[in-house]
């Protein structure tokens, strides 16, 4: 498959499709277990905290890899999106709704926009001449693995998979564990894990995972403690 550079912007008006449908799926969970009439105001302040950060940890990487660019980070966005949930949550009182709601959103934004970075040209994988394989003429002149559609389509079935388990117990965190395990996995198949051992995505997802567990256990021996 051969993809050239498309005129239409593209990579932007898919981004903003994955919020709105993000967005759209929290707003109808929450409202279905709680009647608030703040609840709108949750996306007046969601939208700048998630592009704002998104584009800011784009530049703050940039900086450690002595290639500064300005652009948007899904590991930016999903901060932006936790940090309002939070945030919105402390202010209204829903019971930690918003939280899970928007913590269980994430796979789906993600799966969604990855779409983008495959029609846009950008995180492609590393060179392959196998079945489904993908070539950008304005990137480079080879073939490339589509790291990009397989994000697509395993971050959606994980979302489908977490949200039957919506009601079980820590639900927020076996979604940010999975979903940093399985963003660790792939970046073996992006081009630039090539010549490298690891990634800094590979990094934020072992340092993500680590304080994660960190979190639980220590939040299991208080429990334990103060019984």
């Amino acid at each position: 498959m051969i993809i050239n550079k498309i005129k239409f912007p593209i990579y932007g008006s898919i981004i903003i499709v994955s919020l709105v449908i993000g967005s759209i799926y929290i707003y109808k969970s929450v409202k279905k277990e709680e009647k608030n009439s703040f609840l709108p105001l949750y996306f007046v302040m969601l939208f700048p905290f998630v592009l704002g950060l998104s584009i800011f940890s784009t530049f703050i990487i940039g900086l450690f890899e002595d290639k500064v660019t300005i652009g948007f980070s899904s590991f930016g966005a999903g901060v932006g999106l936790l940090l309002s949930a939070f945030i919105f949550e402390k202010i209204v009182l829903l019971n930690g709704k918003i939280v899970k709601y928007s913590t269980l959103s994430l796979p789906l934004i993600y799966g969604i926009s990855k779409l983008a970075c495959f029609f846009a040209g950008c995180c492609y994988g590393i060179p392959y001449n196998g079945l489904f394989k993908v070539k950008y003429p304005f990137v480079m002149d080879k073939f490339l693995f589509p790291v990009q559609l397989l994000e697509s389509i395993l971050f959606i079935i994980l979302f489908i998979i977490l949200s039957k388990l919506k009601n079980k117990n820590n639900i927020v965190y076996y979604v940010i564990i999975s979903s940093a395990v399985l963003k660790y996995l792939l970046d073996f198949f992006r081009y630039d894990h090539v010549n490298k051992s690891i990634t800094s995505n590979q990094i934020v997802c072992i340092i993500s995972i680590i304080v994660l567990i960190i979190y639980i256990v220590s939040k299991k021996l208080k429990k334990i403690y103060y019984k």
